[in-house]
């Protein structure tokens, strides 16, 4: 892997901050909460614990502390700070937001970069070990290797490319696959590298870079070198509106219609501003998603559904219009055990819209009890998982086909429903986990 010069050099810092997209976007910088700042420092070694000079540090996207945001991940004013270590492998990047936390990308010259998630410079320095990159690990027949690139084929660094199924003869497989790396990150010259033991198979690859659309690819064939493009993406803009005014601080999520596991290009939440208004950057072209308020951020004020919206070529904005807050619903209820057992502490259950799009989390009480606010005019799935129970035939919504949960029709407050959990193992399970999962 070819290592980063210096950060004295200028034309060094312009090269990288082109591969990585971090250049502000227009009257961003006001969006750089105006408060103390502290440094980022910390050292990068090896697996042998040796201390690895000449290692690039960059902060990759930022999230608030605390709350919502109108921006996206990579626009803050500290994305885009990079220093390189040092002979002891410290490093310093200084003046970042108190009131951000970050995603740090660490890289070195014969080595596989890593992602560091949540990093808070307040928390004191962070120790970062990367393993030493084995070529010869990847059999050059079974195995995933080629480049990323931008539209303009210019190598794109810290890109997520993950494998998520493979397609073998009549068989499709997604999920778990022993033998088979999880995921790779580019280098500085946009290259991956996958390890597998699956051998006749055509892969199904999802990729993520900051600032670029996400892309999702059939039939990859292993034994070759692919060059993939990415491209900037759409734009999809709208607001919020409650009784004609616009709310400020609510999550919305934008999540593509087709769900299915090879196609599937992910998920994405923002803030609106204090004008109600929202703005999704960077969003993959051509596909059909569902926009709405999340049921956690709004809570008893009312709820947004879903929403469908066509999303056009690259470099076209999609407007949503003013989505106006409805009318929601309180959902109260109680999972019993059928053996009069009491549910275990810290037990939870979860609401999942029809469509998929959102999903809410409740904590049960010791007594099973939970309550839900926000919650549309649907029919929404629910489940709770105890050990050594499963959902038992008897309640009303149960469907054989996807046993792990009960399906209920939510049209105003509802105060007694009741989930019956049985002895036994847990049933085949169905689509009834967080939006964007998939069943094998």
């Amino acid at each position: 892997m070819h290592q980063s010069t210096s950060v004295s050099e200028t034309s060094t810092m312009q090269r990288v901050l082109a591969v990585l997209g971090c250049l502000a976007l227009a009257g961003l910088a006001a969006a750089r909460p105006v408060n103390a700042a502290t440094d980022l420092t910390g050292r990068v070694l090896g697996n042998d614990g040796n201390p690895l000079a000449k290692a690039a540090v960059f902060i990759y996207t930022a999230a608030p502390r605390v709350g919502i945001s109108p921006f996206c991940p990579s626009c803050y004013v500290d994305c885009g700070k990079f220093r390189t270590t040092n002979r002891e492998g410290a490093f310093r990047i200084p003046a970042l937001s108190d009131s951000l936390l970050f995603r740090v990308l660490v890289t070195a010259r014969g080595h596989e970069p890593t992602f560091v998630a949540r990093v808070d410079p307040q928390a004191g320095p962070i120790e970062v070990r990367l393993a030493q990159r084995d070529p010869s690990r990847i059999d050059p027949k079974l195995g995933l290797q080629g480049r990323v690139v931008d539209r303009f084929g210019k190598p794109v660094m810290g890109a997520t490319v993950t494998p998520v199924g493979y397609h073998r003869g009549d068989t499709l497989m997604f999920g778990l696959m022993p033998g088979t790396d999880p995921l790779s990150i580019t280098d500085e010259r946009g290259r991956f590298a996958i390890a597998s033991a699956v051998s006749g198979a055509t892969w199904f690859l999802s990729l993520k870079a900051r600032g670029l659309a996400p892309r999702a690819l059939q039939q990859v064939r292993p034994g070759r070198e692919a060059r993939i493009e990415l491209s900037g993406g759409a734009t999809v803009t709208g607001r919020i509106l409650n009784g004609g005014r616009p709310v400020a601080g609510v999550a919305i999520g934008l999540v593509q219609a087709d769900r299915r596991s090879e196609s599937y290009v992910g998920r994405d939440e923002i803030g609106t501003d204090d004008q109600g208004r929202f703005t999704f950057s960077n969003v993959a072209p051509a596909l059909t998603y569902l926009v709405f308020a999340k049921m956690s951020s709004l809570g008893a004020v009312g709820a947004v559904p879903a929403e469908s919206l066509v999303v056009g070529a690259d470099g076209t904005t999609a407007n949503a219009g003013d989505l106006n807050v409805r009318p929601a619903h309180r959902l109260r209820g109680r999972v019993v055990l059928s053996d009069g057992g009491q549910v275990p502490p810290g037990t939870r259950a979860l609401l999942v819209t029809r469509d998929g799009s959102d999903a809410l989390v409740v904590q049960l009480d010791p007594e099973g009890r939970f309550e839900a606010v926000g919650v549309p005019t649907d029919s929404i799935e629910i489940r709770a998982l105890v050990r050594g129970y499963r959902v038992a035939p008897s309640n009303a919504g149960f469907d054989p086909i996807n046993a792990s949960s009960v399906m209920v029709f939510v049209g105003n407050d509802v105060d007694d429903f009741e989930l019956l959990l049985e002895p036994g193992k847990p049933q085949r399970q169905g689509y009834a986990s967080p939006p964007g999962a998939k069943r094998p």
